[in-house]
């Protein structure tokens, strides 16, 4: 269960609301409750006492230890996790994307670690250019051989040999959520590196200009993000209109979520209860077909006006 406690709010109120939600026929099976509380662990006074004791009242123990929301002058524990289940806690103060810290949840560590994927990359990041050209002459210019292809070959080795020194390969372990990010750029990357080394130097000085200085790279970050992502996804959508199988596939991605394997046993359709598979499926096939029938429709009615373009 997610929880969000507005600081204007009554924290009477809300506690006693959390009293009354999460009631022992709720909490037969595991649960975690969590989200911004916007009461401080660090304080102890009435209302912390009081929302503790109503959470282990019904089995549910505060699992957050570390400050989630650093300011210029105070640190504050006020994203809780309440659960019944073993689960470890990470407070990730980077990246950082907003004033709270990134709360991370790990249940069944196991299986997450061993989704993740070691790969190998070369680091360009402190590479010499001119030092990897002159490496390069200094061997090409006493190479020697009978043929062209024993040529070819010794220049291709002398090329790796000479990167191996100006930029080894470096082994990089990718966790299982940076898989598919295609849209993450190298300025991306830059960006957020910027930012994190912002706040650690705003964190530490609690100056007020390194704070702003923080604050207007975080949101450069954002917004980055967001022109990455539709950048990417456009490209991907204009290169793949004339291929309707990789045209789903990057539809799927854009619209991709958390899947579920909920069976729904009735729709409703109109004023009707439909709960036959065979009519459900063609009711939706229906719905889609018209659906294209009615944009074609407002298209000829709109005419070039919006500049549609017609295959």
């Amino acid at each position: 269960m997610l929880v969000y406690h507005s600081p204007s709010g009554s924290d009477a109120d809300f506690v006693n609301f959390l009293e009354e939600t999460c009631a022992n026929d709720i909490l037969n099976d595991n649960v975690i409750v969590s989200g911004d509380f916007n009461v401080d662990m660090k304080v102890k006074n009435h209302i912390q006492k009081k929302l503790i004791k109503a959470m282990n009242t019904v089995g549910l123990r505060q699992l957050v230890t570390e400050a989630t929301r650093v300011a210029i002058s105070s640190e504050t524990i006020i994203d809780l996790v309440f659960s019944n289940l073993e689960v470890d806690i990470e407070v990730c103060h980077e990246p950082k994307i907003t004033d709270h810290s990134t709360v991370v949840l790990y249940w069944n560590r196991n299986e997450i670690e061993k989704k993740s994927k070691l790969i190998v990359r070369r680091d360009y990041k402190c590479m010499d250019v001119e030092e990897f050209k002159r490496m390069i002459s200094a061997q090409l210019n006493v190479m020697d051989g009978d043929s062209i292809e024993l040529v070819a070959n010794s220049a291709i080795n002398v090329i790796v040999n000479s990167l191996d020194k100006v930029a080894p390969r470096k082994a990089i372990v990718l966790k299982e959520k940076w898989k598919g990010k295609q849209w993450f750029s190298g300025n991306v990357y830059c960006l957020a590196k910027q930012r994190d080394t912002a706040y650690r130097v705003a964190r530490i000085s609690k100056n007020v200009n390194d704070w702003e200085l923080f604050r207007q790279l975080r949101n450069k970050v954002v917004d980055e993000c967001r022109k990455a992502k539709r950048e990417y996804l456009e490209e991907k959508l204009d290169k793949n209109r004339k291929d309707p199988k990789q045209m789903w596939r990057s539809l799927k991605e854009i619209m991709k979520g958390s899947s579920y394997n909920n069976e729904y046993k009735e729709i409703r359709y109109g004023d009707n209860i439909i709960s036959n598979v065979e009519e459900m499926a063609n009711k939706f096939n229906c719905y889609f077909v018209n659906s294209v029938k009615q944009l074609r429709i407002d298209s000829s009615e709109d005419g070039p006006k919006n500049n549609i373009i017609r295959h």
